[in-house]
């Protein structure tokens, strides 16, 4: 059970810090490595995975209902280009069906002239008058016709506008006066109309764009503020506090320092190391610790450094770090606020003590004088001889135990229903402004004052039309002329073959208005699609900011790039993804754990019997809560503990058996410069060189220092005070990577403390390093003092055992000469070795005078085979 209970703890470490291998070297020194040790956290990362992929679900989803909107504005805009080239259509048939409309009044007119010319000889004259006159007449009431049908169009703009207008606001005309501008009458009357509206709506439409601006700041201020509420109720939720945001960054900086420089310290805010025992005192305590509460509480040995980061950082103002290297030990009095709190952490224990142990806790107001610190129930503070009233506003937002949490989940959730509640009014608001702000640009005062006068114009020609008509009818009726009565049959003739193509026109004309009707009708359905689109993203847009936020930024680059129908398949598809990545994520399959496997072997594991899959989540929850919050604290002071100690065990074996390996070392050395001492190559003698690293000498020293032998004292003492910058410098390194890493190689193995050299000294005294003498020689040259070192260290095994002295060289002498070959070899026979060299064919003149046989070795496809080696001469 101990065992489990420290896994779990060592599970919630990880939460807090967010690093499995940081975990994972935390605690190994405390439980076995068995698989079931990191159930939990895979289950958390399953669990994140499942919520990823879910985001990103959301996030396509929003983007394929951007693309349907913009999909049917693009459907709305072919439907209204096709219903402009229908609409042109019949313009153009009805143009034709009135040319021969009138075409038919000219052959109308024409056979009237002819009957009266055949009734009447003086009747051309006549009626040649009248036409002149009545064609003159109809040309000017078309004309103002047009401009009265292009008065009553900017009329309508202008009715429609001031009736969004009158939605938030009067105006100083009335509808009938509107109205009147569009019909014959006073026209000075009409244009004093215009004018009050015109100034009206110039000087209030600056005041709606100003409100528009407010409004939409305030909607934009709200959904900031809902995305907000929405992060803290998540955070709530899973029982995260989230502190002020100045006290976070600075603890996240400093954590970041930290780890930087290899510190493994928690950084703790005070409050969250802190409950209440008697929460009838919870207002009090949180008003009087105020912003106490959120001070930094770091290991005494740490304080220093985080000083120094807190006084770096340019952003961080009216925080607190506390000293416990100086924080004196302090008992409190038995009545006071320190009582009422409880705290697992030592260092924050200490502090409550310090700085509320002599604040008395009072029943009353006429207790407070005999103390000299004290404070009610109701935040009555008695400090110094005064006393006051703590704002409420202070602990109104409590942080202190499980309580708080329940606090700020209750008010966050409160607050984002009242925000909710704003949106709806906020948002009519806005498209009232947005119509009239859009409708404006259709207002034109200068062509209303231009065609007014259309409809008393109007009026008037078509009265004198009247008149001019009658006068023609009158004429028409004399008798016919006989002599015009063949002209008259030919052109009553061309009357009914006009009268003929004009039905089929007509006939056209209904087919186009049927099919214009059909569009119109399909357009509205498009209309309401889109406006519930609309309704239906401004919704997302205000509940779902974020999503849509994401959805919307991703979809701007795709359109660059891609068409709608390209984007809406691709995302189509994508959703599929998405959905059987979720089933993948909860189910599992070939090589792959599902959520439903993990929670299976954590109930195994742990002998539970928690419901599997997400409804079941909750008992996992739950079972993760009761040992999160403050019992955490707990926990990570034991890890920490037993760390420590395995450290202190670590290091000491650590140390003692680098030095056993040194000294092995330096004692295989002795022997090799032993056999090396007696042993000449030519004129030259060579001696091996064994010595500290000179760039961790200081490591060297305190490895190999006399008080270095494995004691469990080690660190105690004058070994550590002595050594304490070398020991933190060398487990800091080896700490600071995994296994594979090549610092923890570099420093874990002896050779790294030592350096390496051999003395070459010539015949005339001379001395010479190899190091520096491979610099500077040629391939051959240095390849000489390796095969007399691999020599005289061979004749060291060889000289005291019967043996066969064996030398084995696979590709000899690649790059020496003729004479430094010989002269190898030479040493070689010297020292009696039973030497085998495989060498390429043109060593062999070099080789063959040293050696007692040469072989060849050949082959042909894959078949090798030996023959004794001899030359082919002439």
């Amino acid at each position: 059970m101990e065992a489990k209970d420290s896994l779990l703890a060592g599970e919630l470490y990880l939460r807090r810090k967010k690093s499995f291998d940081k975990f994972a070297r935390l605690t190994q020194f405390i439980i076995e490595p068995v698989s079931a040790e990191i159930l939990f956290s895979l289950l958390f990362g399953r669990l994140y995975n499942i919520d990823e992929n879910e985001h990103n679900k959301k996030v396509n989803d929003m983007l394929l209902k951007i693309v349907d909107k913009d999909f049917l504005e693009n459907t709305k805009e072919c439907r209204l280009s096709q219903i402009r080239i229908d609409t042109q259509k019949l313009k153009n048939k009805t143009s034709e069906k009135e040319n021969i409309e009138k075409q038919l009044k000219e052959i109308n007119a024409k056979l009237i002239q002819l009957r009266q010319t055949f009734e009447d000889t003086d009747y051309h004259k006549l009626t040649e008058k009248l036409e002149n006159s009545i064609n003159k007449l109809s040309e000017e009431k078309s004309n103002e016709e047009k401009r009265k049908q292009q008065l009553a169009d900017y009329l309508r703009f202008l009715i429609n506008y001031l009736n969004l207008f009158i939605k938030i606001k009067d105006i100083p005309v009335s509808a009938d006066e509107v109205k009147n501008i569009g019909l014959a009458g006073d026209e000075n009357q009409k244009a004093e109309t215009v004018e009050k509206v015109e100034v009206f709506v110039k000087k209030e439409i600056e005041d709606i764009r100003k409100s528009k601006y407010l409004a939409e700041n305030e909607r934009e201020s709200i959904s900031k503020k809902i995305s907000e509420l929405d992060d803290e109720i998540e955070s709530l939720e899973t029982q995260t506090i989230q502190f002020p945001e100045e006290t976070e960054r600075l603890r996240a900086c400093i954590q970041r320092e930290f780890k930087e420089k290899g510190i493994d310290s928690p950084v703790y805010i005070l409050a969250e190391l802190l409950s209440i025992t008697d929460k009838q005192w919870t207002n009090a305590i949180e008003g009087y610790l105020n912003t106490q509460r959120f001070y930094l509480v770091v290991e005494p040995e740490h304080y220093n450094l985080a000083l120094e980061i807190y006084n770096a950082n340019k952003k961080s103002y009216n925080q607190g770090i506390i000293n416990f290297r100086k924080l004196p030990e302090v008992e409190p009095d038995s009545n006071s606020l320190a009582m009422l709190l409880q705290s697992e952490n030592r260092f924050a224990r200490r502090y409550v003590n310090f700085i509320l142990g002599n604040v008395i806790c009072c029943g009353n107001l006429s207790e407070l004088e005999n103390y000299h610190s004290a404070i009610t129930k109701d935040c009555m503070v008695y400090k110094n001889y005064v006393s006051r009233k703590i704002d409420p506003k202070i602990y109104s937002k409590p942080y202190i135990g499980k309580d708080a949490i329940e606090v700020q989940l209750r008010n966050a959730k409160s607050q984002r229903k009242d925000l909710l509640e704003k949106l709806p009014a906020l948002r009519e608001r806005l498209g009232v402004f947005n119509q009239i702000e859009n409708s404006y640009e259709y207002v034109k005062f200068d062509m209303l004052k231009i065609y007014m006068d259309a409809p008393n114009k109007l009026e008037s020609v078509t009265i004198r039309l009247k008149k001019e008509m009658e006068e023609f009818d009158k004429i028409s009726k004399n008798p016919d002329i006989i002599e015009l009565q063949n002209q008259i049959t030919e052109y009553e003739k061309t009357e009914t073959n006009l009268s003929a193509e004009k039905d089929k026109l007509t006939g056209d004309e209904r087919s186009l208005q049927d099919k214009i009707s059909t569009a119109e009708n399909t357009l509205h359905e498009i209309d309401a699609q889109l406006e519930n689109k609309k309704k239906e993203l401004a919704d997302l847009q205000d509940y779902q900011a974020a999503t849509y936020s994401e959805a919307f930024e991703k979809y701007q680059g795709l359109i660059k790039k891609d068409d709608l129908p390209t984007i809406k398949e691709n995302y189509t598809r994508q959703k599929s993804v998405y959905d059987n990545r979720a089933s993948r994520l909860l189910n599992g399959e070939k090589n792959f754990i599902g959520l439903y496997q993990m929670q299976s072997n954590y109930n195994s594991v742990f002998s539970k019997d928690f419901i599997a899959g997400l409804e079941g989540f909750g008992q996992f929850k739950n079972q993760f809560d009761k040992l999160n919050g403050y019992q955490i604290v707990y926990y990570e002071e034991s890890i920490r503990s037993a760390r420590d100690k395995c450290e202190d065990i670590f290091r000491n074996e650590f140390l003692s058996k680098m030095k056993e390996s040194i000294e092995s070392a330096k004692y295989e050395f002795d022997n090799l410069k032993k056999a090396l001492k007696d042993i000449n190559y030519g004129e030259d003698t060579y001696r091996f060189i064994l010595a500290p690293n000179s760039q961790k000498r200081n490591l060297y020293n305190m490895i190999m220092a006399d008080d270095n032998l494995g004691s469990e004292n080690l660190f105690a003492g004058n070994f550590e005070s002595q050594y304490k910058e070398e020991i933190e410098e060398l487990f800091t390194k080896i700490k600071s990577g995994d296994s594979s890493d090549q610092a923890v190689r570099e420093y874990t193995d002896y050779r790294t403390y030592l350096d390496y050299d051999i003395e070459i000294t010539k015949k005339n005294g001379t001395v010479q390093k190899l190091s520096a003498k491979a610099k500077s020689n040629s391939g051959g040259e240095s390849q000489v003092p390796f095969y007399v070192i691999m020599a005289a260290s061979l004749n060291n095994i060889y000289k005291n055992n019967n043996c066969v002295r064996l030398l084995l060289l696979d590709e000899a002498f690649n790059n020496m000469d003729e004479q430094r070959i010989s002269s190898v070899m030479k040493f070689f026979n010297q020292l009696q070795f039973q030497t085998i060299l495989v060498a390429p064919s043109p060593k062999i003149q070099d080789i063959e005078e040293n050696v007692d046989s040469v072989l060849t070795v050949m082959r042909e496809d894959t078949i090798s085979f030996v023959e004794d080696f001899r030359y082919y001469g002439d």
